[in-house]
């Protein structure tokens, strides 16, 4: 990563992120440049990866020691090899010439430092740099066995970074627009499109549970949940005030549930087109 000690603020990036604080993680005007740059790919059309890396790959470049707040499948199966694979993960990167070693031959100098190219360095720089972080993880049953489909969002306040993340832990990295952003969540929580089909229908359950009253809310719930076809994790974190929020979507073949709270708060309703949309623009919603 070209990092230094002090930055120039980018219009696109959020005054108060990492990248334009001046009390975070500083980057260089280049790195903030490169982070615009890879917003500004956006298709209107038809979004497509504008980079995918391994896992072992985002280990070297952010140590194989750090933080992620993406899942790391591969490595999660091979953590005794952890330090070697980010190791093998950086060399490859250098010898594709996506990240260069530079010597520091000044006097003073601290030795080598990275240089990556300026799709991998705008990457890095705008999922380390969202204010708004938004993860959905769904788990289906499928003839083959359990599926688990990872997206996550990283939101700036010209555009929106979306990382998929794939079984065998390839990271897909597509900037979209923020308008974008439901479909593709819609794509993923509702596979089979019932939310579309159920056009003004939505509503809090509950309201139109079991005549006289012989079901409750829960009973009534347990039952939809019977036929799930598909059940999404959907996690929000905002750095303003270190908020986390969290809600599931079943889908099963006639509805699609949102589901909050827990135990004798919890609250469920089913989601039409609209509601789905709605939901997923608060997910990614900008909040400087």
């Amino acid at each position: 990563m070209d990092a230094t000690s002090t930055a120039t603020p980018h219009p696109d990036l959020p005054a108060g992120s990492p990248a334009n604080s001046t009390d975070g993680p500083a980057y260089t005007a280049g790195s903030l440049d490169s982070a615009a740059q890879v917003l500004r790919r956006a298709d209107d059309v038809a979004p497509a990866p504008v980079l995918s890396l391994t896992d072992e790959q985002l280990a070297g470049m952010d140590g194989d020691r750090a933080d992620q707040l993406t899942a790391l499948p591969w490595l999660a199966e091979h953590a005794e090899h952890r330090e070697l694979a980010a190791g093998v993960g950086l060399r490859y990167l250098v010898a594709s010439g996506q990240v260069q070693i530079l010597i520091d031959r000044t006097e003073g100098g601290t030795g080598r430092r990275w240089q990556a190219v300026p799709v991998l360095d705008g990457c890095l720089v705008l999922r380390r740099a969202a204010n708004v972080v938004a993860s959905v993880e769904r788990t289906m049953n499928t003839t083959g066995g359990t599926q688990l489909n990872r997206l996550y969002y990283y939101a700036h306040p010209s555009g929106v970074l979306e990382e998929e993340v794939t079984a065998s832990g390839i990271h897909h990295f597509t900037p979209l627009r923020p308008g974008q952003v439901p479909e593709r969540i819609a794509a993923l929580v509702d596979p089979a499109g019932v939310s579309t089909a159920a056009a003004g229908g939505g509503g809090e359950l509950g309201q139109d549970a079991a005549q006289d009253g012989v079901q409750d809310r829960a009973q009534d719930l347990a039952q939809r949940l019977a036929g799930t076809l598909a059940m999404s994790v959907v996690t929000v974190v905002r750095a303003a005030g270190g908020c986390v929020q969290q809600c599931n979507l079943a889908a099963t073949a006639q509805e699609l549930l949102l589901i909050e709270g827990a135990d004798a708060q919890v609250h469920a309703r089913v989601l039409d087109a609209d509601g789905l949309r709605q939901v997923a623009e608060q997910l990614i919603a900008f909040e400087a």
